[in-house]
């Protein structure tokens, strides 16, 4: 991929990956002089902004989520985004709850109705984005699937233990998740496991965590039960979170403007430079001629 962004030419990189994380990750000599930023992978756009809400009390259901099944060799991390679906609905199996909880490819959801579903639901359950391996060889599917085809059975616990455990945190990344901006701008109340989220979102204040044990369901139903507890939580994380000037689209492009200047600025003073290299290395060739033929002169008088 390094290789590809320098036949392609390019200057600069924005990433989700952290400011941290961004020199473990983009490392090749192929690369050496292009940019790169960090920045989230999705931003509070004027949609979302704009977007009319349901009160808590109103909406059918307690809890809905769209997980995904993502490939085993992206660590740990990317396993949560399927294990947080089955979790929750295995806690609250006996709890009477109206749920509608999926995370495979078939049930997922887009555009308009995904704007209805998030407000059918009183709360939507959620995790960090990301991952703990990254595959710099690109061979760790291929070792993934050998595996598989001896041990057909094997799940992702065996699997890891098998195979990847030796590559598991080579690079932690993880990061908010647009869809997570989307549940707040619709006031949909956030359950997550808990973690930083790049520091935008805080435990109580923005959403409610949920131990990856299980061990404070209890809590969590509670919550879930007080129809005025939520309204509360999510007008106070839509005060906070959508007034945020740094999470706006607008601010994005933005920052977009002043790369695009910078990187053009660089641009400009490298091939300066270059300009300059030049007439230094045009007027050295001058001087050095000039003496060779005097040289030349001098011993052709002398003989």
């Amino acid at each position: 991929m390094q290789k590809q962004m320098e036949r392609l030419g390019a200057r600069a990189i924005l990433s989700s990956i952290s400011q941290k994380n961004l020199p473990l990750v983009y490392n090749q000599p192929e690369i050496e002089g292009v940019f790169f930023y960090s920045c989230l992978p999705g931003y509070i756009s004027n949609r979302l902004l704009k977007q009319q809400t349901i009160p808590i009390a109103d909406r059918p259901l307690d809890v809905v989520y769209r997980g995904r099944q993502l490939i085993y060799s992206l660590g740990r991390l990317a396993q949560k985004k399927s294990q947080i679906g089955a979790g929750f609905k295995k806690l609250a199996r006996d709890d009477a709850l109206k749920l509608d909880i999926e995370w495979d490819e078939d049930s997922r959801i887009y555009g308009k109705s995904w704007d209805d579903f998030l407000q059918s639901g009183r709360a939507t359950l959620g995790v960090e984005g990301g991952a703990t391996i990254f595959d710099f060889e690109g061979n760790l599917d291929t070792f993934v699937e050998t595996y598989q085809a001896a041990h057909p059975s094997a799940g992702f616990e065996e699997i890891w233990e098998n195979v990847l455990q030796p590559f598991e945190g080579n690079v932690k990344h993880a990061t908010i998740t647009p869809k997570l901006l989307e549940a707040i701008a619709a006031k949909t109340a956030l359950i997550l496991y808990p973690g930083a989220y790049r520091g935008v979102l805080q435990p109580d204040k923005h959403y409610i965590p949920l131990m990856e044990d299980g061990s404070n369901y209890p809590q969590v139903l509670n919550h879930l039960r007080d129809a005025e507890y939520l309204q509360n939580l999510v007008d106070s994380a839509y005060e906070d979170i959508m007034n945020r000037p740094e999470l706006r689209t607008q601010f994005y492009s933005e920052q977009l403007a002043k790369i695009v200047e910078n990187v053009d600025w660089q641009e400009r003073k490298k091939v300066s430079a270059i300009h300059r290299l030049k007439d230094f290395v045009r007027y050295e060739g001058v001087k050095l001629k000039a003496r060779r033929d005097k040289i030349s002169e001098e011993n052709t008088q002398s003989a």
